[in-house]
């Protein structure tokens, strides 16, 4: 699930920054301002997709990647809390009886 959950996103975010490329290029080569202002009001289209689509990246994978949620829960430190705070339970439980 995770491999394709990555390969889907590699390929959305391709997908979405392929166009901006090709502009830059269109750009750079265009020598009359009506072509580079039209290559212009194409690039602010394509930038705004393609922060869409970085922006949605995160919350995508998180909410549907078991293993992406672990690693991210690992890098916060929050795991360990988490197990801490169980331990503490099951030793005061157990102490309490």
């Amino acid at each position: 699930m995770t491999t394709r959950l990555v390969i889907c996103m590699a390929i959305s975010y391709m997908i979405s920054v392929l166009p901006l490329g090709v502009l830059y290029v269109h750009q750079a080569l265009c020598q009359n301002n009506i072509c580079s202002s039209e290559a212009f009001n194409m690039m602010l289209v394509t930038i705004v997709i393609s922060s869409a689509t970085t922006i949605t990246h995160f919350p995508i994978c998180f909410a549907i990647s078991t293993q992406y949620r672990n690693t991210v829960k690992n890098f916060l430190g929050i795991k360990a809390k988490i197990e801490l705070m169980k331990e503490s339970k099951v030793t005061s439980s157990s102490n309490g009886t």
